[in-house]
C-alpha cells in the first residue's frame, strides 16, 4: 500500500521541482551593489597617488618600508612614512625621541613633521583662547576654529623651544638620505629658514651669502630625491627652475623635468597639468634648447631608472 502512494506521490514532487527550477529567482541586490561599490572604490585607488597621513604608532623597525612597497611600471613604489598620529603627539614623543637617539632618521623625520604641523598652532591655552577670539571675528570662522582647535588639542604639551627645532630634525634627516624628508625640506622658504636661524642680525652680505648657501643645499637634496623617482621633488625643482630661482637655463630644465614628470606620474591631474606645461614650453624653446632638453631628461631618466623607485 505504501509503494503504491510513493508512486502516486512522483509526478507531483517532479512537477513541483520543475516548477522552483524554472521560477525567476530574486536578485541580490545587495551583493549587487557591493560589487558596484567595490569597483568604484578599486578606480578611485587607481587614479589617487598613494599618500599616507596617519598613523596610530612611530616606526619601529626596518621592516615598515618593506611592507609599504608595491610596483608601477617596473619601478617599485615606495610610500612615504605616515607620520600623523590619531591620538596626539605628545604621547609619542618620548619614543621617537629614543629611536632618533638610537640612529632612526625615519622616526627623525616623523617628529619634524610634527614640529613643523604644530608649529603655528597654539602651545598654551593663552594662545588657544586669543587665536579663537580673532577667528571669530571672520565672517566664516567654523572651519578656521575647528582647525585651531584640532590643532591645539594635538599639540598639548609641546614647548616653543621644541617646536623651534624642527629645521635642525629635517634637515639631517634630509642629509641621511630619506627622500620623504628631503621633499619636506626643499618646501622650506628662504624667509622660514632665515628666521629660525636669526639671520636678522647678519649684515646684507652675510645674509645673502648664508640665503644662497641654503638655496644650493636645498637644491641639492631635492635633486637628490628626484633621482630616486620623487615626484614631489621634480615639482619643486621643475617650478623652481622655471621661476629663474636656481641660476641659468632654468627654463630649458623645467621642460625636462615637466617631460620626466608626465612619463612617470600615475596621477590623472598631474599628468594633465604637466602635459599642458610641456605643450605650452615646445613651441617657447628653440630646437638647440629642446636638444638639451631632452638630453638632461634622458640622463635623469636614467639614474631614475637605476635606482628603481619612485615615490609619489
Amino acid at each position: 500500500m505504501s509503494s503504491k502512494i510513493a508512486l502516486a506521490l512522483i509526478p507531483t514532487c517532479v512537477l513541483l521541482i520543475t516548477y522552483i527550477a524554472l521560477s525567476p529567482q530574486p536578485v541580490n541586490q545587495s551583493s549587487t551593489l557591493s560589487i558596484n561599490e567595490t569597483n568604484q572604490l578599486v578606480k578611485q585607488r587607481s587614479d589617487t597617488p598613494m599618500q599616507v597621513e596617519s598613523v596610530n604608532q612611530p616606526p619601529n623597525t626596518d621592516t615598515d618600508n618593506e611592507q609599504n612597497m608595491s610596483q608601477f611600471n617596473g619601478f617599485m613604489v615606495i610610500e612615504k612614512p605616515q607620520w600623523k598620529f590619531e591620538t596626539g603627539i605628545t604621547n609619542h614623543v618620548r619614543s621617537l625621541k629614543l629611536q632618533i637617539a638610537n640612529g632612526n632618521n625615519e622616526a627623525r623625520y616623523i617628529y619634524a613633521k610634527n614640529l613643523r604641523y604644530c608649529f603655528n598652532a597654539p602651545l598654551d591655552e593663552a594662545r588657544f583662547e586669543q587665536k579663537l577670539a580673532n577667528a571669530y571675528q571672520l565672517d566664516d570662522s567654523s572651519l578656521t576654529i575647528e582647525q585651531i582647535t584640532a590643532q591645539y588639542e594635538y599639540c598639548q604639551g609641546l614647548d616653543r623651544a621644541e617646536v623651534n627645532s624642527v629645521l635642525i630634525h629635517l634637515e639631517q634627516a634630509a642629509a641621511s638620505g630619506l627622500v620623504a624628508a628631503q621633499e619636506e625640506f626643499g618646501r622650506t622658504t628662504s624667509k622660514f629658514y632665515m628666521q629660525l636661524h636669526q639671520a636678522k642680525s647678519l649684515s646684507r652680505n652675510d645674509y645673502i651669502a648664508r640665503r644662497d648657501k641654503f638655496l644650493a643645499h636645498k637644491e641639492a637634496l631635492l635633486i637628490s630625491a628626484a633621482k630616486h623617482g620623487s615626484i614631489s621633488a621634480l615639482k619643486q625643482l621643475s617650478n623652481n627652475y622655471h621661476s629663474q630661482n636656481y641660476g641659468l637655463n632654468g627654463h630649458i630644465k623645467s621642460y625636462a623635468l615637466n617631460k620626466l614628470i608626465v612619463e612617470l606620474t600615475n596621477d590623472d591631474n598631474i599628468y594633465n597639468r604637466y602635459s599642458f606645461f610641456v605643450n605650452r614650453q615646445f613651441d617657447q624653446l628653440t630646437a638647440d634648447e629642446r636638444n638639451k632638453a631632452n638630453a638632461l631628461s634622458d640622463e635623469w631618466r636614467r639614474q631614475i631608472e637605476k635606482n628603481g623607485t619612485l615615490y609619489f
